[in-house]
């Protein structure tokens, strides 16, 4: 994964973190209720459900980490198309057009 995916999926962990110190109930804790999260941290409240549900269902861990797209994408180019496309691209121009 690329540097932008990383950066994103830390983005994430950290949202998810933020939800759950936000909803602590632990001596101390801030024990807001989800509403107040979601509006504290400018998240929808169904987030803030489904990163609760899942850290008292499977754990921190699974909490914190963007869940898996269980979607499967089927290539749309196969090699040859793939190859002219790329040569195509890394052609000069035709005469008369710009890239």
């Amino acid at each position: 994964m690329g540097k932008v995916g990383q950066q994103g999926q830390e983005r994430i962990k950290l949202a998810h973190a933020r939800i759950l110190l936000q909803a602590d109930e632990a001596k101390g804790g801030p024990r807001r209720t989800d509403d107040d999260i979601a509006r504290a941290l400018n998240v929808h409240v169904r987030k803030v459900e489904r990163v609760r549900q899942r850290f008292v269902e499977r754990g921190l861990h699974a909490a914190l980490v963007p869940k898996p797209s269980e979607r499967a994408y089927p290539r749309r180019l196969d090699s040859v198309p793939e190859a002219r496309l790329m040569v195509l691209a890394c052609s000069p121009p035709q005469e008369g057009k710009a890239r």
